[in-house]
C-alpha cells in the first residue's frame, strides 16, 4: 500500500520531556508520569506512562490525530492497567491535557505540568 502523507506527519516538541500531574477517574485519584520522545513518527513507540498508585504503566504508540487531540495506543502495559487509548492536547498555559478512554474504566482526566 503507498504510503500516505500522515505517516511523515511531525511529532511535535511541545509534547516532548517529562510531565507529572494528578489524573481522575470519577472521585478516584491516581499520580501519573509521562515521558515522551521528541523524534517520534505515526506506528512508533514515542513515551512510556506511569500511573503510580494503580502500579499501571506501559508505552505509547502514537496512531495519529483526533482532532486536535494527539492519539496514543497502550502498549506492554502491566496487568492493572485495562485495555484503552490515551490522548494528549497541548493547552495555551503551557499545561498538557491528558484524557485515557477504556470500555472498563470510562474516562480519567488530568492536567499535567512539564517536569524540569
Amino acid at each position: 500500500a503507498p504510503e500516505t502523507a500522515a505517516t511523515d506527519t511531525p511529532f511535535p516538541g511541545e509534547l516532548a520531556g517529562s510531565w507529572s500531574g494528578t489524573a481522575l477517574n470519577g472521585d478516584f485519584e491516581m499520580q501519573l508520569t509521562l515521558t515522551i520522545l521528541d523524534d517520534c513518527l505515526i506506528g512508533e513507540v514515542c513515551g512510556r506512562f506511569d500511573l503510580s498508585t494503580i502500579s499501571c504503566s506501559g508505552n505509547w504508540v502514537w496512531i495519529g490525530m483526533d482532532g486536535d487531540l494527539y492519539e496514543f495506543d497502550e502498549v506492554d502495559e502491566s496487568e492493572a492497567c485495562g485495555e484503552g487509548r490515551d490522548f494528549l492536547q497541548p493547552q495555551p498555559d503551557g499545561s498538557l491535557l491528558y484524557i485515557s478512554r477504556g470500555e472498563s474504566y470510562g474516562e480519567t482526566r488530568g492536567v499535567l505540568q512539564r517536569v524540569p
